[in-house]
């Protein structure tokens, strides 16, 4: 059966061609042809097609990178890890938080080295400045003789810091999101320590409509105290990879087990799996 080419979508390198009983399909043409089929009816023909539009892609989630220290609340002090401008769009944000006594820097390197594909990172610093120079803390949580709380016996002043850092970093991201554009869902915490105890408590407190990326947690997580009364239930659970030592003195195992326990108290219905022990094979 005779067809006629009624179109030519160049780019795409297809013809719409007409059959004698009207009807029309797209053809593919090879790419080593120098020219393309010609339309063999006039362009304004009333049965010729509407010509292909090209469809913009749908937004990916991730936001941009050009982040003003004045644009967020406190003025928070961070690093920014941009990868290669050459490589694929930026699609994630990585947050790293890090533990009592330490500060951004050295995570900002940890970042860099990391080099992981389509993902910027961002490393916050810590609100609070420690005394004699020893680095900085997300938690005021030393009592009136200047020792640390431990981390398994309840303080109420412990639990107020414990909020108030929790709205610092919430601040943070809700910034990356409302002036910066990025989708929640693109924005991952890898969080240390007392870092962690506080991701943790972000991720328990969030809004019930919003979920992260992910958090991962190493060497810490829930701790104990009236803050938790405030935990959500029932909403969109952010996943979670909490990592523990068993011999961990700063944040025991038992502290382990209530993180598992506080989460799967608040969302029975998410899926979580403890696991005790991991085995490295020796290298022969």
């Amino acid at each position: 059966m005779d067809e006629v080419v009624v179109r030519v979508h160049e780019e795409a390198r297809l013809a719409l061609v007409r059959s004698a009983d009207g009807r029309t399909r797209w053809v593919s043409y090879s790419a080593s042809d120098k020219t393309p089929p010609h339309a063999s009816v006039p362009a304004n023909s009333p049965s010729s097609p509407i010509e292909l539009q090209h469809k913009t892609a749908p937004s990916s989630g991730g936001g941009h990178l050009d982040l003003n220290v004045f644009c967020f609340p406190s003025s928070p002090n961070f690093s920014l890890v941009v990868p290669d401008k050459s490589a694929v769009p930026t699609q994630n944000l990585l947050l790293f938080l890090h533990g009592r006594g330490d500060s951004h820097e050295p995570f900002a390197r940890l970042g860099e080295q990391m080099a992981l594909p389509q993902t910027a990172v961002v490393s916050l610093r810590a609100p609070l400045e420690l005394p004699f120079g020893l680095g900085f803390t997300w938690i005021d949580d030393m009592d009136v003789n200047g020792d640390v709380i431990a981390p398994d016996i309840p303080h109420k002043y412990r639990s107020e810091s414990l909020q108030t850092a929790r709205d610092y970093v919430w601040d943070f991201l809700r910034v990356l999101h409302d002036k910066y554009e990025w989708s929640y869902s693109r924005l991952f915490v890898f969080a240390f320590s007392q870092g962690a105890c506080v991701a943790f408590h972000l991720a328990m407190t969030l809004p019930r409509d919003v979920r992260l990326g992910g958090l991962v947690l190493v060497s810490g997580g829930a701790i104990v105290g009236p803050h938790s009364s405030s935990y959500s239930t029932g909403g969109a659970i952010t996943p979670m990879l909490q990592v523990s030592g068993a011999v961990d003195d700063v944040y025991p195992s038992a502290l382990t087990a209530l993180t598992h326990g506080e989460l799967t108290s608040g969302y029975p219905s998410h899926n979580s799996h403890c696991f005790t022990a991991v085995m490295l094979m020796p290298t022969p």
